[in-house]
């Protein structure tokens, strides 16, 4: 159980985080996601190229096709799912692409920050530039990372969406077609009844 000691702790620490609270530090933190583009929507022309090939059409249909027919709205769903991950892995691979060719760098960059770190001579403020350089970008690549599995997440939904609903029109359209077979052999034993 939680003690009355404990719960003011948590109540202290939760006024000490309740993130920027200058103008600045608003501005700064608001910007976070414009550093790397990746929460940015997908390229209208990828979603077109998409929807195009998940339609197997080359014309694509109006808007307000789209608003009136739920299958549309499903491909175009999917559509921009796919779009979005491409973007995002095309972002992290070109970090990693850039990492690769930084990773050559980082051996000379490692020894100099720690050889920093371990330098006694060496401010505070040079030590903490000097770590925040060389940890920022791993960071920037788990980022990219998290946003690549948030475009997969969507886009399996978004496949599973499509394919169910593929499905159900396909089987229902199979069924209707079954049901015309059936009628149509009636009205021939019918006729040769008759």
């Amino acid at each position: 159980m939680t003690t009355l000691r404990q719960i003011e702790a948590n109540r202290r620490n939760a006024r000490k985080s309740t993130g920027p609270r200058t103008g600045d530090g608003v501005i700064n933190s608001s910007r976070n996601a414009l550093r790397h583009g990746l929460t940015k929507p997908p390229n209208a022309t990828d979603v077109a190229m998409w929807l195009s090939v998940i339609l197997g059409e080359s014309e694509l249909p109006s808007p307000s096709e789209i608003d009136n027919d739920p299958r549309l709205r499903l491909a175009l769903r999917l559509a921009v799912a796919e779009a979005r991950m491409a973007q995002r892995r095309e972002v992290l691979n070109m970090q990693e692409a850039d990492a690769q060719a930084a990773r050559l760098a980082d051996a000379a960059d490692t020894r100099e920050v720690w050889g920093r770190v371990a330098d006694p001579s060496a401010s505070l403020s040079e030590v903490a530039a000097a770590l925040d350089a060389f940890l920022g970008a791993a960071q920037d690549n788990g980022l990219s990372k998290r946003y690549v599995k948030e475009a997969e997440g969507s886009l399996r939904l978004a496949r599973k969406a499509w394919i169910f609903a593929e499905r159900e029109r396909l089987v229902g359209s199979a069924i209707r077609q079954t049901e015309r077979q059936r009628s149509s052999t009636k009205e021939l034993r019918t006729n040769r009844e008759a």
